[in-house]
């Protein structure tokens, strides 16, 4: 069953106001304003047979008018790398007896599973898009948009079903965020229907000789299988054009094939192509090598090697990147080749107009032309376009979402909660922020945390005081912050069990505004930065000052000195284009002493 056939797909102007929605959504998550997912233990496996079972999450994570209600953990050890990765795709794969329809014994109330949805804190419904529903079985496939996956500590998120209120399809072009230029999931019946890009319009016309029998069991729900002769797909409205077109650029497919005819480049052309000789090429070399044709001042040609052989007849996900700068190959995560500086970091393109094809080569001036009519022979899924160069610790998480879902991703439903919190407060007494929480009940409480904050997304631990175990005695706490931060900052209580699992309650702001009497950072926006941002400080005395910036390496990438006024300044940095991606650490000196320092992400 194909959820997205019922999606309309948008207009440019459309699409144009989406960039703009989603860029101001990266800020608010930059600046610690909008949710952040609440972070814990896992709770217990669900029993399959317990249709009835309901899970009730912490204050405001819990959508009203929902009959069911569940937590969805995903496991941090999963999420590849040192940093938390924006704005990801989860891929949530279930098969529950409380996803079948009422009629059927479940809980959902649509027949199409319009109301199953998924949130996060404060009941902040999260972009989604329905994949695959099966109302008899309570089988779910869904994409759900992450504004952040964390990668030191578990992300949860609530699935709720059971609203009779919910009749409309919920499925969003908005679960893909605008770095995704087209994706296709493989599974549309060639026979009636277009190949869907659930990212936004460019659908893939079938040739005349794709029928139903085409579609074939997948890596993720369906594929396409395709003959290696006169099947292929013409993608509708895509083209490039232009010397420079393409700056930077990822593309990734699952891929299953056996095809080997011991010969070179051209025989078994392609995944996805939009010219070899003009833009690029992605495709399986004839020996069975997983390969990356690209075009800029010349065509370079670029296989996986020994390592990267696709064609022993599993499913396999292969990823080639441009970064403007090196070609890189992947395969399941891993990366087999690189390719230093092919085109002298020019950007990929030609002055000719390119349209592209799935499962043929292109030499298409005009939306369906000229093919090279060599065509792909396997099967192909979740082929997916995307306009930046993605990183290492992406691909790889990526790779362990779609490669096993269900360990990624675990569901919950759990025992009582190990405190019932009444309340958590802060209160500003001169120079000094009291904190005050009360708790109704405690069971297994070992102890708690007060954790501080400038932006919201970065806590450090400024306080521990010990719990009462597990009784029902109402009990109050306190700890006072006797060194607040200037400005607006942000405090939040973990709990932890005697066991080593936590759980943290949702953060309350101060804003303290004292007489200044040393250098302060009051902010950087944003962070994390592309190319430049702004810091702005207060200074007690007037004077010399020096501002450095190092990076997670403990190397000083750019320094200065500045005479600067007491009160309040800002100050505008400019970031060198080679500057890479990364944790950087900004300080401010004053009489060559370090008198404040904070945490910039450039990304």
């Amino acid at each position: 069953m194909n959820q997205r056939n019922s999606v309309t797909p948008k207009s440019k102007i459309n699409i144009s106001l989406k960039k703009i929605l989603i860029y101001t959504g990266i800020i608010a998550i930059i600046s610690g304003v909008i949710w952040k997912l609440i972070i814990g233990t896992s709770a217990g496996l669900l029993n399959p047979n317990n249709a009835s079972a309901l899970y009730t999450p912490a204050d405001g994570q819990q959508l009203s008018g929902f009959n069911w209600t569940s937590i969805l953990t995903v496991d941090h050890n999963q999420v590849v790398g040192n940093v938390n990765l924006i704005d990801f795709p989860l891929l949530v794969s279930l098969t529950l007896p409380q996803l079948k329809s009422v009629s059927n014994g479940g809980v959902v109330n649509n027949m199409n599973g319009y109301d199953i949805v998924f949130s996060g804190e404060n009941n902040q419904q999260l972009d989604h898009e329905i994949e695959y529903y099966n109302p008899t079985t309570g089988e779910y496939r869904a994409w759900v948009r992450l504004p952040l996956l964390y990668h030191n500590v578990n992300t949860e998120l609530s699935i709720s079903c059971g609203n009779p209120s919910y009749q409309s399809n919920p499925t969003t072009q908005n679960t893909w965020s605008d770095e995704f230029e087209g994706v296709w999931h493989m599974d549309d019946n060639p026979t009636t229907s277009e190949l869907i890009d659930a990212a936004g319009t460019y659908n893939g016309i079938p040739s005349s000789d794709m029928n139903a029998s085409d579609v074939v069991q997948g890596k993720i729900g369906n594929s396409i299988d395709f003959d290696g002769s006169n099947d292929y797909f013409a993608i509708m409205d895509k083209y490039y054009e232009g010397v420079t077109a393409i700056n930077q650029l990822t593309v990734t497919a699952w891929v299953k094939s056996t095809y080997n005819n011991n010969s070179s480049w051209n025989s078994n052309w392609s995944i996805i192509d939009f010219d070899r000789s003009e833009y690029f090429n992605f495709f399986v070399h004839g020996q069975g090598k997983a390969s990356f044709s690209t075009k800029s001042s010349s065509i370079n040609d670029f296989h996986g090697g020994s390592n990267g052989q696709m064609n022993d007849g599993n499913w396999h996900q292969m990823t080639g990147v441009y970064d403007g700068q090196k070609k890189y190959l992947y395969i399941d995560g891993v990366l087999v080749n690189t390719k230093n500086n092919p085109h002298n970091n020019e950007p990929l393109g030609s002055d000719l107009k390119r349209f592209g094809f799935i499962g043929d080569g292109s030499e298409a001036s005009s939306f369906n032309g000229t093919r090279n009519e060599i065509g792909f022979k396997g099967q192909l899924d979740e082929i997916r376009l995307l306009n930046i160069a993605k990183s290492p610790e992406w691909i790889a998480t990526e790779y362990n979402n779609q490669s096993n879902p269900e360990s990624f991703v675990s569901i919950g439903i759990g025992s009582s909660l190990p405190i019932e919190l009444d309340y958590f407060t802060g209160e500003l007494n001169e120079n000094t922020v009291n904190l005050q929480w009360k708790v109704l009940s405690q069971r297994n409480n070992d102890y708690f945390i007060i954790e501080k904050s400038k932006d919201g997304i970065d806590y450090e631990a400024i306080g521990k005081i010990d719990g009462e175990g597990t009784t029902t005695k109402i009990k109050s706490y306190n700890l006072k912050d006797e060194n607040p931060l200037i400005g607006l900052s942000y405090y939040r209580l973990k709990q932890a069990d005697f066991d080593g699992k936590t759980e943290i309650f949702n953060a309350i702001a101060i804003n303290y505004s004292p007489k200044v009497d040393r250098i302060q950072i009051e902010s950087v926006y944003p962070n994390p930065f592309t190319n430049e941002f702004t810091i702005k400080y207060s200074l007690s005395n007037s004077g010399s000052i020096e501002m450095t910036l190092t990076n997670s390496q403990g190397r000083t990438v750019f320094s200065e000195q500045f005479y600067a006024s007491e009160g309040q300044g800002i100050y505008h940095y400019q970031a060198d284009q080679d500057l890479q991606n990364g944790l950087y650490i900004l300080s401010i000196m004053q009489n060559g002493e370090e008198q404040t320092s904070t945490k910039l992400m450039k990304y």
